[in-house]
């Protein structure tokens, strides 16, 4: 089937009175009801939309995704009312970070009621939830009078979309919508922090745009699952974090970081000239490209700025094979903040090829 596409501009947005605005939350509600899925823009990434309570509709992302069935899905909620059709309990430690950062990029897992299908969960006992703050994302909520399952609209192991032209990459003609919003992309640029929360833990399972030292301001210490750093290591919540068991956010070619300074990491990719036979490419930053002429090179950012490396990092990741080269050579990021979380992307999308120089 061909993907339908619903066209706005990124000033209707977050504009609920306009024509555009209303049309496409209309169209795209009624294409989720009917148990179709539909591409959406959040802050953080495009998401694909299905009813978070329709086992048929949610088994179509898996079948679209190419997705393993045990990969639970984050659900999506316009009003904070809706937790109680999704957790059985909301910890007081939760209550306080859905006070200070709902609506926004922090999904927290709870303890799942029995209104989840076990697909949506990946047949465990938990739920993760949280609510996008872009206004059209909580529109299309609303109106479809659901929650909605919605991962990232790509195909699974893909370098998660932030923009329309991205979820066609992967997905054109396996769903049936797709918002288009010409020059627009997601303002942060990697999926949610996630953390796991009881009674009597609390366990960050993803970074994201929301720090551990933001999430602490506001309860305390929390633990760190190993699985955030080594793709080799999971204790026993891991699996409970969409994004957290297999290979993700990974381009065509093969990606190797270098743990070292700028200074060790151009000496190395000029060395290649002479000791590589294999065409490669650098994945570095803006303050790196002067240093690398007439070596095919993309920049994920400016290494002093966390933030700009959320919101490039995944198209950099896409643009690495435009270049057809066999093998790129990562320049690592700073793992404080933010920069953690970009970190965690790229041992992902490299399977955790790390060297240290």
């Amino acid at each position: 089937m061909d993907t339908l596409k619903l066209e706005i501009s990124c000033a209707d947005l977050n504009n609920r009175e306009s024509e555009a605005h209303k049309n496409v939350v209309r169209i795209a509600s009624r294409l989720i009801n009917q148990g179709e899925l539909v591409a959406i823009p959040t802050e953080t990434v495009f998401g694909l939309a299905a009813d978070a309570f329709n086992s048929k509709a949610v088994q179509k992302i898996f079948v679209a995704k190419s997705r393993p069935t045990d990969n639970p899905i984050i659900v999506h909620i316009a009003e904070i009312t809706e937790l109680k059709y999704l957790a059985q309990e909301i910890p007081y430690k939760a209550e306080k970070l859905i006070n200070k950062f709902w609506p926004g990029p922090l999904t927290i897992i709870f303890k799942k009621t029995k209104n989840i299908p076990e697909i949506t969960s990946g047949n465990l006992d938990t739920v993760a939830v949280r609510m996008p703050s872009l206004e059209l994302s909580r529109d299309i909520i609303r109106a479809s009078k659901t929650a909605l399952a919605a991962p990232s609209a790509n195909i699974s192991g893909h370098p998660s979309p932030v923009s329309s032209a991205q979820v066609l990459q992967d997905l054109d003609g396996r769903i049936a919508g797709v918002i288009n919003i010409p020059g627009f992309t997601s303002g942060i640029g990697v999926e949610s922090t996630v953390i796991y929360i009881t009674s009597h833990e609390e366990i960050l399972l993803r970074p994201g745009f929301i720090t551990i030292k933001q999430i602490e301001a506001e309860i305390g210490d929390i633990k760190i699952s190993p699985k955030i750093t080594n793709i080799n290591n999971c204790d026993d919540h891991c699996e409970s974090s969409p994004g957290t068991r297999y290979r993700h956010y990974a381009p065509k070619t093969s990606l190797v970081i270098l743990d070292c300074n700028q200074q060790k990491y151009i000496e190395f990719i000029k060395n290649l000239r002479k000791n590589c036979e294999k065409k490669y490419a650098a994945l570095c930053f803006d303050e790196d490209k002067s240093e690398l002429v007439n070596i095919p090179c993309i920049s994920y950012g400016s290494y002093k700025d966390p933030a700009e490396q959320c919101r490039r990092i995944f198209s950099a990741l896409r643009n690495i094979d435009k270049l057809h080269v066999d093998i790129a050579y990562v320049r690592i990021p700073n793992k404080e903040g933010i920069g953690l979380a970009v970190f965690n992307r790229l041992i992902y999308a490299s399977g955790f090829n790390i060297n240290k120089i």
